[in-house]
């Protein structure tokens, strides 16, 4: 449930999406944050939610406490997980959502598909060191206010050729977590190339 955004707006600034969307408005000097479309707003002291978080979530690749050698190891204790299941399991790592996870199988050249325990070595620390990347690309880009258009090889590109080889994007929906998944079956086929997309 990785739905949903958060937006800080001036006091008189009008809302940019209908009210009926809005879970959260909160009032502080001269500014409004509002929450769109969030499925659970939870509310509680500061101190408490971090605790929480800290307790249940995996690593957030944004925060000085990302650990390559920890993700690593999170994730190998979910060995069984599709690496496209796994990559959505806040507590493997934090922060990933649709389509970060569509794009970063993409630039790792890993179906979505493939089991943890299948991957090698080198599959799992590129998949770890691009999550990273693209996650702080991403923000990035986010705070810009730019579109993420340009960054997106495969994500809502279905029937498009792909960016890299030419090929069509294909789509399904991913069983267990029933998300949007778009993939290029060349450059995601199962096989441990070592060549990267450059971000």
């Amino acid at each position: 449930m990785l739905y949903g955004s958060i937006h800080i707006y001036e006091a008189d600034e009008e809302l940019k999406k209908p009210f009926n969307r809005v879970r959260l408005l909160t009032k502080f000097s001269g500014r409004r944050l509002v929450v769109y479309n969030a499925p659970i707003v939870e509310i509680n002291y500061f101190r408490n939610i971090l605790d929480s978080l800290k307790s249940n979530l995996g690593l957030d690749p944004l925060r000085r406490e990302w650990n390559e050698d920890k993700v690593l190891k999170y994730l190998l204790k979910n060995c069984d997980k599709k690496v496209g299941v796994a990559l959505l399991d806040q507590r493997i790592v934090a922060g990933i959502g649709n389509i970060l996870r569509n794009e970063i199988l993409f630039r790792a050249k890993i179906h979505p598909e493939r089991l943890i325990k299948d991957l090698s070595t080198e599959e799992l620390n590129r998949l770890i060191r691009i999550s990273r990347e693209l996650s702080r690309e991403f923000l990035r880009i986010k705070l810009k206010k730019r579109r993420l258009r340009d960054l997106l090889y495969v994500y809502n590109r279905v029937g498009k050729n792909c960016k890299i080889c030419g090929s069509k994007i294909k789509f399904y929906m991913q069983d267990e977590v029933n998300r949007k998944t778009f993939v290029c079956e060349y450059c995601q086929r199962n096989r441990s190339s070592l060549d990267t997309f450059i971000i």
